[in-house]
């Protein structure tokens, strides 16, 4: 008995808990009725304002919100169980608007609905314009003018065009998927080191289109000392101006919605205004003042009810100019404003402020600032690669020189963050008097891209190992600092570690500012007296041929002859020649690779040495396939071929074979090496890279691989001229292969494929031959192919 009574017990406690968890899932509320919300009526029409009941029937708590409008009362904005609630808009408003109604517990949002406000005489919504960025990959940061994958629709989105000053397109950061309404994503417009700009130009407006409505996603995000993130939105440091010749611009307000408050922390901002008098096109710019926090999308241009008034004739503006307004400051806001040619003819004094004996720069570079400057935006840069030897004749660092540049003539650019004019003369530039003093700006790292192509100094960097400078790029801390290889004077030369000061012209690459010292006083604070010495190269590659290859050597802080030891002779000659080694390897016939290390030293200092290593590569025998009957899936060396171009001879090193890099900028092809094919071998004709891709077929589709190289996909990023990518994604990567003949004319040898409308073929080039065109009719070679021989 007592074991039946114990049964019935438990019985009866496990019956009161399923009760229990039964009821405390419907929710926290007592009522245990299922949440239910209804709302009548779902669209509110206000004909001339006025005040109208919103019915609520519902068992649980509710909120009411307005969505974009501030022109709407409401009698209650929350409540318990069915109610109502009296809704007025007044007099003379025109526009639509939405109210939200969310019934919640403590789990979050049970049940929502949306009643729509429409006041005055309602407007159907045309669109004009509209731009998603599309998805072309976007891993490259292509800046604007370089980017391809524009996606926009609208009437009058036909002849836009697109500019931008230190903005690129990215695909990375916090996506703005569902953050809004219509949130395309992945790509968007990323505004680099402030001022940066993104203008969008000729969007054509119908006749009658004076009350528009702008809206546009975007996104803040800034790194605070202790590595957490802001995303609050700052509109005021986030401008929207609009113009209509692209000269000229009125700045317009926007409100934004409460989309920075939380994840993923993108913002929908919406601009009513109405245009005092109708326009043909309209022009958009986007400005942000803070450097490398703001990203946009989803930009579209609507007819709606207007708002704000807009004289884009009368009265408009012209966003205040950066700097003193001297002839250098005006030529820079001029190149920012969107300008590639100066307004008219300008005479000007200014300083040369690098070196253009030491020549820290590319090959042609003459920087010049405005006398005594210390503000920002008074440094540009005058660029001729014809005019380089000339360049460092006539001119000195602290040279006050007369220059005097033709409207017709010169043209205006960006490079490196700095304003650079080209097409430049000599006779352009003369000397006034020589010996100036040339002030660096003191300034901090974060401040460093304000003073592009001026000269700067930051204090308390530190290098802790001490080196010989190279040319290449170096972080020291927080501080970037280049050089290039002109500067021999530099390059080679030893330092020290420590703390110091280093000074240089400031340049922004790739939307990072960084110092480029002028010359070894700009280092001073790391110059060493340690003897040292640097070779270039530092690796030494023959083919199985052998050959012959020289190393430049510099001695720093040691005198004498130089030395070099360490090679077999049953394999090299080595010989010295002031600075300069030469190595001959001779061929290796072996089916291993022969290796080797020269030591460089001097006589007078042997206790110091540099090392290069030597190799000879093993003995490999290629076959060479130019046509599909031989072209199957498999591992191969990819070719492109060319004789002569343009005066210059490559026979006997006419197979140009593809190094696996891409090269950057606005045209993207593969970057080819020189290499002569004879008894089945291979030979390079200055260094050797041999990068095999592999031919992946598509399953049941003829004559189509995958190019895969490094587990990256080739293809063509946009389906116009020149604009070759590597991905990890292989979806849009199939290419269809054919001999080029059958494609191009019928003479043509060698083999081609294609992918997204375009055609790799070799191209008459002086470098990266093989690339791709839409239309191949006129070349002679396509792409050649190299297979191991087994």
């Amino acid at each position: 008995m007592k074991q039946v009574n114990s049964l019935k017990f438990w019985h009866g406690l496990l019956f009161m808990l399923m009760m229990v968890s039964f009821t405390a899932c419907v929710d926290d509320n007592e009522d245990t009725e299922a949440p239910f919300l209804e709302v009548n009526p779902a669209t509110l029409t206000f004909e001339n304002g006025g005040v109208q009941t919103l019915e609520i029937s519902t068992n649980r708590q509710w909120k009411a919100t307005v969505e974009d409008a501030d022109w709407i009362s409401l009698s209650k904005t929350q409540g318990e169980g069915s109610d109502q609630i009296q809704v007025s808009v007044p007099e003379g408003t025109i526009g639509e608007a939405k109210i939200n109604i969310i019934m919640s517990n403590r789990s979050g949002i049970l049940k929502s609905a949306t009643v729509n406000v429409k006041a005055g005489t309602v407007i159907e919504s045309k669109l004009i314009y509209n731009e998603t960025l599309g998805n072309a990959d976007a891993s490259q940061k292509p800046y604007i003018s370089d980017y391809q994958g524009w996606n926009k629709s609208g009437d009058g989105a036909t002849s836009v065009e697109y500019a931008g000053n230190k903005t690129s397109i990215r695909s990375s950061g916090l996506t703005n998927t569902d953050a809004y309404e219509g949130a395309s994503g992945p790509n968007v417009v990323f505004f680099g080191t402030a001022p940066a700009t993104f203008d969008i130009n000729k969007i054509a407006l119908a006749e009658g289109q004076t009350n528009l409505k702008l809206t546009f996603g975007a996104s803040r995000s800034k790194q605070n000392e202790d590595k957490s993130y802001d995303n609050s939105f700052t509109p005021e440091t986030f401008k929207v101006s609009v113009s209509s010749n692209g000269t000229t611009w009125q700045e317009i307000t926007y409100e934004k919605n409460n989309g920075d408050a939380d994840h993923p922390y993108w913002i929908l901002a919406t601009a009513n205004f109405t245009l005092k008098k109708a326009v043909s096109e309209l022009y958009i710019r986007f400005t942000a003042s803070e450097s490398s926090v703001f990203r946009l999308d989803d930009i579209s241009l609507s007819t709606g009810y207007g708002g704000q008034e807009v004289n884009l004739e009368e009265g408009t503006t012209t966003p205040p100019e950066e700097g003193s307004g001297t002839a250098i400051n005006k030529i820079i806001n001029l190149q920012k404003g969107g300008q590639t040619k100066l307004t008219e003819n300008m005479e000007f004094e200014a300083i040369v402020c690098g070196d253009p004996k030491v020549n820290n720069a590319s090959a042609g570079t003459l920087n010049l600032m405005t006398p005594n400057a210390t503000a920002a935006n008074e440094g540009i840069v005058l660029y001729n690669g014809a005019l380089n030897e000339q360049i460092q004749t006539n001119f000195s660092l602290g040279d006050k020189v007369k220059v005097s540049l033709k409207a017709d003539k010169v043209k205006l650019g960006n490079y490196n963050g700095t304003t650079q004019i080209t097409d430049w003369e000599i006779s352009d530039v003369t000397v006034v008097s020589r010996n100036n003093a040339v002030v660096p700006i003191q300034t901090t790292t974060d401040k460093l891209a304000e003073y592009a192509g001026m000269p700067a100094t930051i204090s308390n960097v530190t290098i802790s190992e001490a080196g010989v400078w190279e040319a290449k790029t170096y972080n020291f801390g927080d501080l970037t600092v280049h050089f290039n290889k002109n500067a021999t004077s530099i390059v080679g030369q030893p330092y020290k570690a420590g703390t110091g000061s280093i000074t240089g012209i400031v340049t922004v690459f790739k939307e990072k500012a960084q110092l480029m010292p002028r010359n070894l006083e700009d280092l001073k604070d790391f110059v060493s007296n340690e003897p040292a010495i640097n070779v270039n190269p530092e690796n030494l590659s023959f083919a199985s041929s052998g050959g012959e290859k020289s190393v430049e050597v510099q001695l720093a802080n040691i005198e004498g002859e130089i030395t070099a030891t360490g090679l077999d002779a049953q394999y090299f000659t080595v010989s010295v020649s002031g600075n300069t080694v030469t190595v001959k390897a001779k061929e290796n016939a072996t089916a291993n690779a022969i290796t080797g290390k020269l030591v460089i030293s001097s006589k007078n200092a042997p206790q110091v040495s540099a090392t290069v290593e030597v190799t000879i590569a093993p003995q490999v025998r290629y076959e060479l396939i130019d046509n599909m009957d031989k072209l199957s899936a498999g591992k191969y060396l990819l070719s492109g071929y060319i004789e002569e171009y343009n005066g210059t001879t490559y026979a006997p090193y006419s197979y140009q074979i593809w190094t696996g890099e891409i090269t950057s900028g606005k045209n993207i092809d593969l970057v080819t090496k020189s290499y002569e094919f004879t008894n089945e071998t291979l030979n390079p004709k200055d260094e050797a890279i041999f990068n095999e891709v592999e031919l992946i077929s598509v399953p049941d589709k003829a004559n189509t691989y995958y190019i895969k190289t490094s587990n990256k996909y080739l293809y063509s990023t946009s389906g116009a001229n020149r604009k070759l990518g590597l991905t990890e994604d292989p979806a849009n990567a199939e290419w269809v292969f054919s001999n080029l003949n059958t494609v191009g004319k019928p003479e043509a040898k060698g083999i081609t494929a294609t992918n997204n409308g375009v055609y790799i073929v070799t191209a008459g080039a002086a470098s990266n031959h093989l690339r791709s065109y839409a239309k191949i009719a006129n070349y002679d070679y396509g792409m050649y192919f190299f297979k191991k021989k087994k």
